[in-house]
C-alpha cells in the first residue's frame, strides 16, 4: 500500500497523507473505512469515518481535480496522486477530509493525529523525542510495530519544506513510520536499531546513515558481522520515498513521534452532547470484566471552522472514577486546540463508573458547543447520562459490504438459472415433444413456480392469474422472453428444470 498514496506539491497536507499511508499498512483496516469499494455508475463513494469521536458515514462523488502535467497532453491529479496500480483510495479519502473541513484549502498543514482521528476511533498520542533516549524511542516504536499500531513522526521547522537538515530531511514535514528493525551480528547480538520511514512525497531526500547506498549496509568484512545487513530487513533500492534511519539520527532530526493505539477487536462507545450550556456533566458506564480502555472527550477540529471564526481555545476538564468512591482513577485538563483530550486507563475492574466533563465555552466567540464522550475499549456498553438516556447507536456496520457481495453472488446465480431456463424454453419451442412441465398458452411457453401471481400475457396483453411466484415466458412469435418477476424467488428455492 506504500506506493498507493503520494502528496502533491499543490497542497501542504503531508500530515494527512503520511497518516493515511501508515493506517493503510494493514489492508483490513483500510477496507473497513470504505463502505463502497468499487467504481460504480452512480459515481458515489461512502466512507466509515469519525467526527467528534462519533461514527459517521461520509459520501462524496468520484470527481477528482486534475491539472496539466509535464506536457500539453498530460494531465495529473491536482492533489493526492493516484497509485501506481491505479488505486484511488488516497485522493478519495483526501476529498472526504476536505468535505468535512469545507474545502481543500482548509486541510493544509496539520498533525497526523488529525487524519488518524477521522479514519479510526482509536486514540493517538504524540511523544516529544527530546524527552526520550534513542533506545527508549526504538523500544516504544518496536512494541507498537509488533502490536500493529499506527505510527508516524514529524520534523521541527518554520513551515518551509524546502529547508532540509544535514541528512536531507525536510523541515516541518510529516513521515509515516512503517516498521522497527534490529540488525544483528553473526552471534545474534544487536548492533544497530533502525526505523523504516516513508516520505509522503513518494520520493527520497534522506542521505544519512543507512540510506540506500550507504556503505554501512555491507560493512561486515569479518566474522563478527554478516556480509550484508540488507538481508535482515525489507531493503529496496527504489526512489519511492521509503528509507531506513538509525535511532541517533532519528532523535536528532525529529521533533515528535506518534502512536495510534488502534486494535481491530476494540469498539467505540460514545455519548453525544449537542448545544452544551457549559454545565458540569456526569455520565455512567458499566464494565463487565477487567480491561484496559481509553476515555476521551471530543469536539470539532478547530480547522473545521471558517477562517476568522475560531481564534480562542476552549478549555475543558474530565475526571473518571468508580461510582461510590471519591478516588479518581483518571483526570485530564485540556483544550480543544487539537479537538480532543483523552486518558489511558489500565486494568479497569468490573463495576459501575462515572465520567465528569465540563467545557468552558467562550461567550464572545461563536463556537459550536457540541462534544462527544468516547470510551475505546474491548467491551461494548452504553454510556448514559443522569436521566438514564443514551445516544442512539450509529456504530459502523463493517459487514455491510460483505452483505452486498453476497447479494451479488445470489443475483449472479439467479442469472445463471435464468439462462438455463431460457435455453430450456428455446429447446421446447424448437421441439414441442420436449414440452414436459411447460404449458403452452397463446403461442408462449410458460414455466410456473408455486405461489399465485397476476401477470400480463405477453401476446394478448390480458391480465392473467397464475399459481406462480415467478413466471418465465418464451414467446415463439415475438422471439422475446420476460423475466421481470424473477426477483421474487431466491436461487436456492428454484426448482430443477
Amino acid at each position: 500500500m506504500k506506493e498507493d498514496a503520494s502528496q502533491s506539491q499543490t497542497l501542504g497536507n503531508c500530515y494527512f497523507i503520511a497518516g493515511l499511508v501508515a493506517f493503510a499498512e494493514d489492508r483490513d483496516r483500510l477496507d473497513k473505512v470504505f463502505v463502497i469499494k468499487e467504481a460504480n455508475n452512480a459515481g458515489i463513494y461512502a466512507f466509515n469515518l469519525y467526527l467528534r469521536g462519533k461514527p459517521i458515514i461520509v459520501t462524496i462523488d468520484d470527481r477528482i481535480a486534475f491539472k496539466q502535467g509535464a506536457t500539453s497532453t498530460q494531465t495529473v491529479p491536482l492533489f493526492a496522486d493516484i497509485g501506481v496500480d491505479g488505486a484511488l483510495w488516497a485522493p478519495l479519502l483526501e476529498k472526504a477530509w476536505a468535505k468535512l473541513n469545507g474545502n481543500y484549502e482548509r486541510t493544509a498543514a496539520g498533525w497526523q493525529h488529525e487524519a488518524l482521528r477521522v479514519v479510526s476511533g482509536a486514540p493517538s498520542y504524540d511523544y516529544l523525542t527530546s524527552k526520550y533516549e534513542a533506545d527508549e524511542i526504538w523500544e516504544l516504536l518496536d512494541e507498537a510495530d509488533r502490536k500493529n499500531y499506527i505510527m508516524g513522526a514529524g520534523t521541527a521547522g518554520t513551515g518551509d519544506h524546502a529547508l532540509k537538515n544535514s541528512v536531507g530531511l525536510s523541515q516541518s514535514h510529516a513521515y509515516s513510520v512503517i516498521g522497527a528493525y534490529a540488525l544483528k551480528d553473526g552471534r545474534g547480538n544487536i548492533v544497530e536499531k533502525l526505523l523504516l520511514l516513508r516520505n509522503p512525497w513518494g520520493f527520497e531526500t534522506y542521505s544519512g546513515p543507512y540510506s540506500d547506498n550507504d556503505s554501512r549496509w555491507t560493512q561486515g568484512a569479518n566474522l563478527q558481522y554478516p556480509a550484508d545487513f540488507r538481508t535482515q530487513v525489507p531493503y529496496e533500492n527504489k526512489d519511492q520515498g521509503v528509507f531506513f534511519i538509525d535511532m541517533d539520527t532519528f532523535k536528532a532530526s525529529f521533533l515528535y513521534f506518534l502512536v495510534q493505539y488502534h486494535r481491530a477487536d476494540w469498539v467505540v462507545n460514545y455519548y453525544e452532547v449537542l448545544e452544551d450550556d457549559g454545565r458540569l456533566h456526569k455520565f455512567f458506564f458499566d464494565v463487565g470484566y477487567t480491561q484496559d480502555m481509553h476515555v476521551a472527550a471530543d469536539t470539532y477540529d478547530p480547522r473545521m471552522y471558517p477562517y476568522g471564526c475560531k481564534d480562542q481555545k476552549v478549555m475543558a476538564q474530565m475526571l473518571v472514577r468508580k461510582v461510590g468512591s471519591t478516588e479518581k482513577i483518571a483526570e485530564k485538563y485540556f483544550s480543544d486546540w487539537i479537538g480532543f483530550g483523552h486518558v489511558f486507563i489500565e486494568d479497569v475492574p468490573p463495576g459501575k463508573y462515572e465520567i465528569y466533563v465540563q467545557y468552558a465555552w467562550p461567550a464572545d466567540q461563536p463556537t459550536v458547543n457540541d462534544f462527544t464522550i468516547r470510551v475505546y475499549a474491548p467491551e461494548t456498553f452504553p454510556i448514559k447520562d443522569t436521566s438514564g438516556a443514551e445516544s442512539r447507536n450509529t456504530s459502523h456496520d463493517f459487514d455491510l459490504w460483505d452483505e452486498v457481495l453476497r447479494e451479488r453472488e445470489e443475483e449472479k446465480s439467479l442469472e445463471d438459472v435464468s439462462a438455463q431456463m431460457i435455453s430450456e424454453l428455446k429447446a421446447v419451442v424448437e421441439n414441442p415433444a420436449l414440452k414436459g412441465d411447460y404449458t403452452y398458452v397463446d403461442e408462449g411457453w410458460y414455466n410456473e413456480i408455486t405461489g399465485p401471481v397476476v401477470v400480463t400475457n405477453q401476446i394478448t396483453s390480458a391480465k392473467e392469474t397464475h399459481n406462480s411466484r415467478s413466471l418465465y415466458i418464451y414467446s415463439e412469435s415475438q422471439g422475446t422472453y420476460d423475466l421481470s418477476l424473477q426477483i421474487a424467488v431466491k436461487t436456492k428455492d428454484m426448482p430443477k428444470i
